[in-house]
């Protein structure tokens, strides 16, 4: 099977992709060029440029002859209707969270859900916003590296060291961790704290006291950085596992996060092991807890990693994904 991804988010098409080769499919990915600035008028600015990568990618789709076409992110389908090619169109987040009720960019949205033939998306929370729209939607978990992504079994020097591992973004609630992180350094002072300085709410967290921030790593360099610690703050809002909480239970480090167990339930069969807190004081004694007791710290982060790799290795993905490419073709014919 050939097949191509266009566009990444989160590092899923590059693990897709790698499931997809080893399964034997032929698989590119091409990265139109992406707009950073959320202001919409200059995002205006930058149609005409967008427009010509749209272009491109698929004069280069019809000369290979792509079996599936496979677009990220859930306002894309534009460029399935512009190319006149099938799509599977692959929902990740705040492209249906946040954009399907957008005031302008909710249209497209809905047009491209409308227009794929096959929808995917990536987290169980997603599904109530696209239901409505596309009742058959079919889930997809996460792709994750879990030989990259593994335990050291090294033990951290200088004692106890926890990571709030979370893009600073109004989705992932940071002042929730950020507060817990507060309370930890209160109570267990020799503790090291540390976030990663990412995010358009940087500025607003970069000067709390007693938490240190380090510079962004690339992703191939995420898993080292996950090890130096032992206990991982998550987000604390959507309810559902996002890359940076799967990535840190495959290094099996116990994560302390919020998470809707309904959702869970439905599309997993298990609820994953992890601390779940919904409000900072909750997240802090769930953590000093892990802190004080070694043994339940390595027993969850066992326990998490053999979940991950239950459930979004992602050669497993991967194969469920080409069972979904089998159906869609089937029913083209």
């Amino acid at each position: 099977m050939k097949v191509v991804h266009v566009r990444e988010v989160a590092n899923v098409a590059q693990g897709l992709l790698l499931g997809l080769q080893e399964l034997g499919h032929q698989a590119e990915l091409l990265k139109p060029r992406e707009s950073t600035e959320p202001r919409v008028a200059r995002k205006l600015l930058l149609a005409p440029q967008r427009i010509a990568d749209a272009l491109e990618i698929n004069r280069h789709i019809r000369h290979r002859g792509f079996d599936i076409v496979h677009l990220h992110y859930a306002n894309s389908g534009w460029m399935g209707t512009l190319g006149r090619y099938r799509f599977v169109l692959h929902c990740h987040g705040s492209d249906v969270r946040a954009n399907l009720y957008h005031p302008m960019h909710k249209w497209l949205v809905r047009y491209s859900l409308k227009r794929a033939d096959l929808v995917m998306f990536s987290t169980p929370d997603l599904y109530p916003h696209i239901a409505r729209i596309r009742p058959d939607a079919t889930f997809l978990p996460n792709p994750i590296d879990t030989r990259g992504f593994a335990d050291n079994q090294a033990e951290t020097l200088g004692g106890v060291r926890v990571l709030i591992n979370l893009a600073l973004n109004p989705s992932k609630a940071p002042q929730i961790a950020f507060e817990a992180a507060r309370e930890i350094k209160r109570r267990c002072p020799d503790v090291e704290i540390c976030a990663i300085a990412s995010g358009p709410l940087y500025s607003s967290f970069q000067r709390y006291r007693g938490v240190r921030f380090l510079d962004p790593v690339p992703h191939a360099e995420m898993a080292q950085l996950i090890n130096s610690y032992d206990v991982v703050l998550g987000q604390f809002l959507i309810g559902s596992l996002g890359m940076s909480e799967l990535e840190s239970m495959a290094c099996a480090k116990p994560v302390v996060c919020y998470l809707d167990t309904d959702l869970y339930s439905r599309w997993y069969g298990e609820a994953p092991p992890v601390v779940s807190a919904s409000t900072a004081d909750a997240a802090a004694q769930s953590a000093i807890k892990l802190i004080q007791d070694p043994l339940w710290r390595q027993d969850l982060g066992r326990r998490g990693r053999e979940w991950v790799v239950r459930h979004h290795d992602y050669r497993t993905v991967a194969a469920q994904m080409v069972d979904h490419y089998h159906g869609m073709l089937v029913e083209a014919r």
